[in-house]
């Protein structure tokens, strides 16, 4: 047992410092989708609305589970996240 541990601990400077890398983190996957990145920087578009109506309609999942079909769900998505002004009646 004593073999082992003194081992390990004699060991433990050996290891070589680990290189440092002028480039910050994350760079690498920058460069690597550089054209999508320009782009959306150039359109001015992001997956911010994408997101939000995906969180809509998962809302909207969750609450439907009592609908008898998908036709349904479909139509409360629709009535909730389209802009559809519906009349009462009566007014």
């Amino acid at each position: 047992m004593r073999t082992r541990m003194s081992g390990g601990v004699g060991g433990a400077g050996v290891s070589p410092a680990p290189t440092q890398s002028t480039d910050p983190p994350g760079s690498g996957q920058i460069r690597k989708h550089k054209a999508g990145v320009l782009a959306a920087i150039k359109l001015g578009i992001n997956n911010g609305r994408l997101e939000a109506l995906n969180s809509r309609v998962r809302l909207i999942s969750h609450r439907a589970h009592g609908f008898h079909s998908p036709q349904a769900l479909i139509a409360m998505v629709y009535l909730c996240c389209a802009d559809i002004q519906i009349g009462l009646p009566h007014r």
